[in-house]
């Protein structure tokens, strides 16, 4: 690896965390945390209601992580 894509590599750490905070928690709604009071019923209804939400949100963090192979990668040629 030449030491500019090995930089690209090293960097790409920051949009991975950027659009995993956005897709954890501004579109899947996973913080703050349900409160610990809530019934089944509740926690079912959230989790009902908020479907397709919460799986693109998901889908967005699955593709996203392949930013972490980059990372890893330039991290480990080091």
């Amino acid at each position: 690896m030449n030491a500019n894509f090995q930089r690209w590599c090293a960097w790409s750490i920051v949009p991975f965390i950027a659009i995993y905070i956005v897709a954890f928690v501004g579109i899947a709604r996973f913080v703050p945390p349900h409160a610990p009071a809530l019934t089944g019923m509740e926690l079912t209804e959230f989790y009902s209601s908020h479907r397709l939400s919460i799986r693109v949100g998901m889908l967005i963090c699955l593709v996203c992580s392949a930013l972490i192979l980059l990372w890893s990668g330039a991290i480990s040629a080091q």
